[in-house]
C-alpha cells in the first residue's frame, strides 16, 4: 500500500513557521510519524509539500523519501493532485504530518479495517466525548483524525469523483491528537513521554 504523508501546510494557527518542522520530545514531529510508518512496513512513502513547507522538504530529503511537490490549493487538492503525478494506484494511505504520536500497531489496526471492509475508502474519526475529557476542544460529535485511506485508481480515473467511505472510529489519544494549537502541542508534549517511553515508536535519532 502507498503511504502519502501531507506536509505542505503552514500552520497558520501556531504562528511558529512551519508545522511538521515543530519539536514534539526534541525532534520535529514528522520524524516521529516517519518512524511509526516505517515500523509498520505498508509500502513506498511519499511525503507532499509545498512552497510554504521548503524547510521540510529539505528535513525529508535528507532523510531519502520521494517527495512530491503540489501547488498548496488545500488539503485535498494536493492530496488528488500528488496522487496524479505520482500515478499511486490501488489503496492509498493519507496522513496529515501533525500526528507525531501515531504507532505502527495503529497504522497497521487501520489498515486491517480497511481490508475487511467494501468500501473504496476509509476515515478514521474520534469522539468529541473522547477528546474533551483529555483536553482537546472538540465541538462536532465526531471529528475526522487526519487519517484516510483512498483508491488512487479512481482518484486517477477522476479526481473530483466522490468515493465512498467507511468512518473508523478510533478513541485513542495517538490519533485524536493532532496539533493544531498551543494547548494541542503541550498536550502532545505531555502524552508524548508516555507513548515513546513504552518503545512504541523508534527514536527518531537512530
Amino acid at each position: 500500500m502507498n503511504v502519502l504523508v501531507m506536509a505542505g501546510g503552514e500552520g497558520t494557527r501556531l504562528g511558529r513557521g512551519e508545522k511538521p518542522l515543530l519539536e514534539v520530545a526534541g525532534f520535529p514531529m514528522i520524524k516521529w510519524l516517519l518512524r511509526a510508518l516505517e515500523g509498520a512496513h505498508l509500502g513506498p512513502l511519499y511525503v507532499a509539500v509545498t512552497d510554504r513547507t521548503p524547510g521540510t522538504a529539505a528535513l525529508m530529503e535528507k532523510e531519502g523519501v520521494h517527495l512530491i511537490h503540489t501547488s498548496g490549493k488545500g488539503y485535498i487538492e494536493d492530496m488528488r493532485e500528488a496522487i496524479v503525478k505520482s500515478s499511486l494506484s490501488g489503496p492509498v494511505l493519507v496522513i496529515s504530518a501533525d500526528l507525531p504520536l501515531l504507532t505502527h500497531d495503529i497504522l497497521r489496526d487501520i489498515v486491517s479495517a480497511y481490508k475487511k471492509n467494501k468500501n473504496p475508502a476509509l476515515a478514521v474519526y474520534t469522539t468529541r466525548e473522547f477528546c474533551n475529557s483529555h483536553g482537546i476542544e472538540k465541538k462536532e460529535e465526531i471529528s475526522p483524525a487526519g487519517i484516510n485511506i483512498v483508491s488512487g485508481s479512481r482518484i486517477l480515473e477522476d479526481p473530483e469523483a466522490i468515493q465512498s467511505e467507511y468512518r473508523l472510529i478510533m478513541d485513542r489519544i495517538e490519533v485524536a491528537l493532532n496539533v493544531n494549537t498551543e494547548q494541542d502541542l503541550r498536550l502532545c508534549e505531555i502524552f508524548s513521554r508516555k507513548v515513546y517511553k513504552h518503545g512504541w515508536i523508534d527514536h527518531p535519532g537512530v
